[in-house]
C-alpha cells in the first residue's frame, strides 16, 4: 500500500508521491540544464571516482585524528537505528554531524532524539518536511486540513507525545525547529558540498510547479537523478528514498553524478535502514536493524 503524502499542497500530481517506492517518479522534462545522453554511460565512472577517492582518503587522512564530517537524514523517530549509527561513528567533540531533516514522525522516539541532538554543540540540523508540517500545525491549531495532512504522514505519534510534554519542553522544541537552516554550504578539504533536505533553494524560481514559499519548495521537492548543481559542488540530500534511483535490498546510499542521496528508508521496516556518510573518505555506516 502506498503511503499517502501531501503532493497537492506543493503542486505535485498525486502520482508523484512515492515515499514507499511502490510508484516510480514520472519522466518529465526538467527546466534545468542537463546532459542526459551521457548520464548512464558515466555512472560506472562516477562510482569508480568515489571509490578511488574513498580509498585514498581512508588510507592517508582518516587515521590522523582530524575533524570528521558526518551526514545523516530521515531518522523518523527510529531509536534503535539511530543508536546503532551513533555507536558506530563514535562522534568526538571536534567532529561535525549534519542532520538533513525529518528526525520526527512515523516512529515513537522522534522528539527525544530531537532534544538529544539539540544538546550537542557539534550538530547542525536542516528543516525537513515533517518538522515543517509540525510547525504548520502548531502555528495554525484550528486548521483541520493541516492536522490531517500531518497525521497522514505519520505525525499523530509525534503530536500525541508533544501534547504530554511540559510547556517548557514544548517551547524548547518549537524554538529549535524555528531556528533550523534550509540549506548548508560546506567545504571538506578541497570539495564543496551543498546539504539539502529536498532541494536547493536556488532552484525555486526555475521549478515548474507553484509553491507557497521557498521553504515549502526546499523541504518538499523530490529531485530527479540528473539535477546536479552546475558549479562543482556535490549536493547531498535526503527526503526521497534511494530505491527511486537504484535497485537493491536493503537500500543503500546512492552516488550519482555530483549528487548523493542518503535517505535509505529508516522510516520503514521493509527494505529500510538508517545511513550515515562520512565525507572525509566517503565511508557509509548503516544501522544494524
Amino acid at each position: 500500500m502506498r503511503h499517502e503524502g501531501d503532493c497537492n499542497r506543493v503542486g505535485y500530481p498525486q502520482s508523484y508521491c512515492f515515499p514507499d517506492c511502490s510508484i516510480p517518479a514520472p519522466k518529465k522534462q526538467s527546466l534545468l540544464p542537463t546532459d542526459q545522453s551521457s548520464r548512464k554511460g558515466r555512472q560506472g565512472q562516477v562510482s569508480s571516482r568515489y571509490q578511488l577517492r574513498a580509498a585514498y582518503l581512508r588510507y592517508f587522512r582518516v587515521k590522523r585524528g582530524t575533524t570528521m564530517h558526518y551526514v545523516m537524514s530521515d531518522i523518523h523517530g527510529h531509536r534503535t537505528r539511530f543508536d546503532s549509527i551513533m555507536d558506530q561513528i563514535e562522534l568526538k567533540p571536534n567532529d561535525k554531524l549534519f542532520i538533513l531533516g525529518d528526525v520526527i514522525d512515523r516512529n515513537p522516539d522522534g522528539l527525544e532524539i530531537l532534544l538529544e541532538l539539540k544538546k550537542k554543540p557539534n550538530v547542525r540540523m536542516l528543516l525537513g518536511n515533517h518538522e515543517h508540517m509540525m510547525l504548520d500545525v502548531l502555528e495554525h491549531p484550528g486548521d483541520g486540513s493541516k492536522l490531517r495532512r500531518w497525521y497522514r504522514n505519520g505525525g499523530d505519534i509525534t503530536h500525541a507525545k508533544f501534547e504530554k510534554m511540559p510547556s517548557y519542553l514544548q517551547d524548547e522544541i518549537v524554538s529549535y525547529l524555528n531556528k533550523m537552516e534550509i540549506n548548508i554550504d560546506l567545504k571538506v578539504g578541497s570539495q564543496e558540498y551543498l546539504l539539502v533536505h529536498g532541494a536547493p533553494m536556488e532552484y525555486v524560481h526555475i521549478w515548474p510547479y507553484d509553491f507557497e514559499d521557498p521553504t515549502t519548495y526546499a523541504v518538499w521537492t523530490r529531485l530527479e537523478p540528473y539535477m546536479k548543481l552546475k558549479d562543482g559542488r556535490v549536493m547531498i540530500f535526503g527526503h526521497t528514498p534511494t530505491c527511486n534511483y537504484q535497485r537493491g535490498k536493503p537500500m543503500k546510499v546512492w552516488f550519482g553524478e555530483d549528487m548523493i542521496g542518503i535517505d535509505c528508508g529508516a522510516a520503514y521496516d521493509y527494505r529500510g535502514r538508517l545511513a550515515c556518510l562520512r565525507l572525509e573518505d566517503m565511508e557509509v555506516f548503516y544501522s544494524d536493524h
